[in-house]
């Protein structure tokens, strides 16, 4: 039986705060990794552990482990961990801890000392959502890589072919990124021994870097600092007899042997190339002048061979560096030790030999195309006549219970109410019921563990700052349960606010923009989609005789062409939310996959910037992605803009 890894996961408060942030969006990527390939006891912080239930992650997981809150001790606790090891005499495999370096508890001794003694024990240790799922990801693929005829989890990953059409700037990762290099004095021989092992790989970024000694040393010459050292201690050696050499001489000699091989090891495998742009020395700025190189985006990977036993004159530079790896908007992958660089390029030396480089996640192709959240739920569909639908609508209910929480949360404390957009249709009232389910499920466990500060707000104190609002007008349906005023009421009724109505139908004569719903932001919106052939939308006869010719179905209400334009209607005006306003909605959710010829619609709608979270199964999204890279929706790319 197959020993299980031990992993540690926590997150400042704003890290781990709503569906979209980084702990949950990181759990949620690699939620099936870790339940079904990786199965590990995963130790967490108590505010972690809640957001996690809250999203309704790793639910009823049997390895996943709560402690005490960080006020509480629970760091300490961490802490010791990753020195002893768990009871059973396991070794900690790795440690995500998500710092936020705008809050102040990131710079406390405990949350210090956790990472430090990583350092120690050679514990790989995260502190940026872009570190830890690069780590993992590159595990999954490695694993994936020896595995044939393993298309299930394959299903996972944008295979290689549909990356090289739709992100070829990806497909030349690491080509075009920047990596920094930096080892203190006792670390300064393994990082020569790192690069020459690894040359191959560290030659494929497109700019190296490295602190003043140690990118002189890369370059292969000894500087003379270190020079003038070994002179020092040369002079010291002769005092004593060659037999009775103190313990620090004798490793200094031994230090000196196995740097200047490394020099010149590695200096023949570059043939005398100077392939690192070297910065000054750390004590004279270069750790700031490699924290700057992150900020612009220049240098995306710091590799840092740290010696935690030493006092270190720069502290405050080292912490800035560090700092700067973790400043949103720039973040990078930081590695701490030799031992946990070494896998790391291991991992991605395997994935390269097999083909399986970058190791994409389809959550991060989604990301870079259409600047959407992707959401599936951790099973796959199986079988005919889609069953796995209710997993998506119960995965979309999870998603908009924690986003709904959050907003109101934050509308409360900014003191300004929330505006929340319904859609129409029978999907939409299966997510609402879900929700309803989820909130229930959530006030029960709460009074089952006698949970002191409650999962989600029961109390209504949520309501007076929740507006719900149809984004589209009535169409006098003979099954009125279905349209977006009534759907408005129940989402109104499941936090105690307040809803709007249209009493206007959907399409009216007359030309001119859209009605009542036209104006106003939202804060969010809830919406599914339809091929207009399906009946998904159901528009009187009449008027979809007139749809123009590129109309390929409907989202939100709103009828759209290919390529993500509204399709207008001769003689009508729409009633309802505009697409204007739909591209503005902060947190624009789409829940689609109920049946395959939702697929162009859906596709028109993320081209044209309507979705900013879609919530399906990992078939229909693997299937967008195909179907993108086929050039069903022309220019889909929109991550320049």
């Amino acid at each position: 039986m197959a020993v299980r890894p031990v992993i540690i996961l926590l997150a400042s408060r704003e890290l781990r705060r709503g569906p979209d942030s980084p702990l949950i969006r990181f759990v949620r990527t690699f939620e099936h990794y870790l339940r079904h390939v990786l199965r590990p006891d995963i130790h967490v912080l108590e505010g972690s552990y809640r957001a996690l239930l809250q999203n309704g992650l790793l639910a009823d997981y049997d390895g996943l482990h709560p402690v005490a809150s960080g006020r509480q001790g629970g760091l300490v606790t961490l802490g010791d961990l990753v020195v002893r090891g768990a009871d059973d005499g396991r070794r900690v495999d790795a440690v995500v801890y998500l710092l936020d370096p705008r809050d102040a508890t990131s710079m406390f001794p405990d949350s210090q000392a956790v990472k430090r003694e990583c350092v120690v024990t050679r514990t790989p240790f995260f502190g940026t959502e872009t570190a830890a799922a690069e780590w993992f990801r590159l595990d999954w693929a490695r694993r994936l890589a020896g595995v044939d005829n393993n298309e299930a989890e394959r299903a996972w990953f944008a295979p290689q072919h549909t990356l090289e059409r739709l992100l070829p700037d990806l497909v030349r990762h690491p080509a075009g990124l920047g990596v920094a290099l930096i080892a203190h004095d006792t670390y300064k021989a393994s990082m020569l021994e790192f690069a020459r092992r690894h040359a191959d790989f560290l030659g494929r970024f497109a700019r190296r870097y490295a602190t003043g000694t140690t990118g002189t040393l890369l370059n292969g010459e000894v500087p003379e600092r270190i020079r003038r050292r070994w002179q020092e201690d040369d002079l010291e050696r002769g005092v004593f007899p060659a037999d009775a050499l103190p313990a620090r001489l004798r490793e200094s000699r031994d230090e000196r042997d196995r740097v200047e091989k490394a020099v010149a090891a590695l200096a023949a495998t570059m043939q005398g190339d100077r392939w690192i742009d070297a910065q000054p020395s750390g004590p004279l700025g270069g750790d700031i002048g490699v924290a700057e190189l992150v900020r612009r985006g220049q240098c995306q990977t710091v590799i840092f061979f740290e010696d935690p036993h030493v006092s270190r004159e720069h502290e405050a530079d080292i912490q800035l560096l560090e700092r700067a790896t973790r400043i949103p908007g720039s973040e990078a992958t930081c590695l701490h030790d030799p031992e946990t660089v070494a896998r790391w390029a291991q991992a991605w030396q395997e994935c390269l030999e097999a083909g399986f480089a970058p190791p994409t996640t389809l959550d991060a192709v989604f990301r870079h195309l259409w600047g959407v959240e992707l959401v599936v739920p951790t099973a796959r569909r199986r079988g005919a006549g889609n069953p796995g639908w209710s997993a998506v609508a119960a995965s979309a209910g999870w998603y908009l219970c924690a986003l709904l929480e959050d907003r109101l949360q934050r509308a409360r404390e900014r003191g300004t109410p929330c505006r929340i957009g319904v859609g129409w249709g029978a999907g939409v009232g299966e997510v609402l019921d879900a929700m309803e389910s989820i909130r229930t499920g959530l006030a029960q466990r709460e009074r089952d563990e006698g949970v002191s500060r409650p999962l989600i707000d029961t109390a209504g104190a949520l309501g007076p700052w929740l507006t719900a609002q149809p984004t589209v007008g009535i169409l006098g349906l003979a099954e009125p349960d279905n349209e977006a005023n009534h759907h408005a009421r129940r989402l109104a009724s499941l936090y105690g606010g307040t809803a709007e109505a249209l009493p206007h139908y959907a399409f009216v004569k007359g030309e001119g923009p859209g009605g009542p719903s036209g104006d106003g932001a939202l804060d969010a919106v809830l919406m599914t989609g339809g091929a207009l052939t399906e009946g998904a939308m159901p528009i009187p006869g009449a008027l979809a005789d007139e749809l123009e010719r590129d109309a390929v179905g409907e989202i939100g209400g709103v009828v759209v062409g290919a390529g993500g334009t509204e399709a207008r209607i001769p003689g009508y005006r729409r009633i309802g939310a505009t697409t204007d306003q739909l591209r503005a909605t902060s947190r624009s959710v789409l829940v689609a996959g109920r049946r395959g010829s939702e697929l162009p619609v859906c596709l028109a709608a993320l081209s044209a910037g309507l979705v900013g979270t879609l919530v399906t199964d990992i078939d229909f999204a693997r299937g967008l992605v195909q179907a993108a890279a086929r050039g069903a929706t022309g220019s889909v790319n929109r991550a320049a803009s």
